[in-house]
């Protein structure tokens, strides 16, 4: 606009009068920062709430940012996965008729583990593949896959310790357990252990044919419960077992009315045992057992 006197419209007026408002509220304020010494803004510097005094010269260069209202914060707790999203924003606005919105951001939220189906017992025949699968939801898993509570271990007849599935190929006697399970962990806490499976094992029929082995007994050594299964069980005949100790003294004498039978151990003294399976007043099957409680 070129120089001259103008005439005094509305506008300037107003203008004029926000002007000393603003004055006057500024003169009114208490300041808590003095700059007494000739000073340089800018180099994008924040100057955050407080009242300045300028005490002396002030040299603006480069940008400065007058952030007048503090950092606002948006807090989500606690986040879920329906808060995943790539438009959170903030529009700011204040007694200027001006307002300004942020640039989008994006949230994303790191799930602890949850498991979605769980291990189911497995039954198979000895000497044959034995699977365990499972599925699990979250963020960044790992899993391994435990004996009770000790970790497998890849080798062996053993694959997939750390993954979902696991095999074990062939499967023995020695593998036969109720306590088959899987720790997930994620990224985020907590883990989540799956509930115990079983892996139980059946002579197949070659070997009964062979008579090979017609019960089987497990585990061997013995902690609180021995399983007995009768591989060509026939419900009307008349099945016994007898337990016996070292000097000959029997501790167990049981009827076997099922196929498989499971018989706790937990009141036994641990050390070396005798079993004896009775059918129709024949002895169809020995072995020795040692108990470790």
């Amino acid at each position: 606009m070129p120089d001259g006197i103008y005439d005094i419209d509305g506008t300037t007026v107003a203008a004029a009068t926000d002007l000393g408002n603003v004055y006057s509220y500024l003169n009114g304020l208490t300041e808590d920062i003095i700059l007494s010494a000739p000073t340089l803004l800018g180099h994008d510097l924040v100057l955050t709430p407080h009242t300045y005094l300028l005490g002396a010269a002030v040299t603006l260069t480069d940008t400065l940012y007058l952030d007048a209202f503090g950092i606002d914060i948006l807090t989500i707790n606690p986040a879920n996965i329906t808060d995943v999203s790539n438009d959170y924003y903030g529009d700011v606005s204040g007694g200027c008729m001006y307002s300004d919105t942020s640039a989008n951001a994006s949230l994303e939220v790191e799930m602890a583990p949850e498991i979605t189906n769980g291990v189911v017992d497995q039954t198979v025949c000895i000497g044959s593949s034995a699977s365990f699968s499972m599925t699990a939801i979250g963020t960044g898993l790992t899993y391994q896959w435990r004996k009770g509570t000790l970790n497998l271990i890849n080798g062996g007849n053993i694959s997939g310790a750390n993954s979902t599935m696991l095999t074990i190929n062939q499967a023995n006697t020695s593998d036969i357990s109720s306590q088959y399970n899987v720790v997930v962990s994620g990224v985020c806490s907590p883990a989540r252990t799956s509930i115990d499976a079983a892996l139980l094992g059946r002579v197949s029929s070659s070997d009964i044919a062979d008579n090979v082995l017609k019960i089987l007994v497990y585990p061997n050594p013995v902690t609180t419960s021995l399983n007995f299964i009768i591989n060509d069980f026939v419900e009307e005949n008349n099945c016994e077992l007898k337990i016996f100790n070292l000097v000959g003294k029997e501790v167990i004498h049981t009827t076997i009315t099922k196929q498989s039978t499971t018989l706790v151990t937990s009141n036994l003294r641990s050390g070396f045992y005798f079993y004896k399976v009775i059918e129709n007043d024949q002895v169809i099957q020995t072995g020795k057992l040692i108990l470790e409680n």
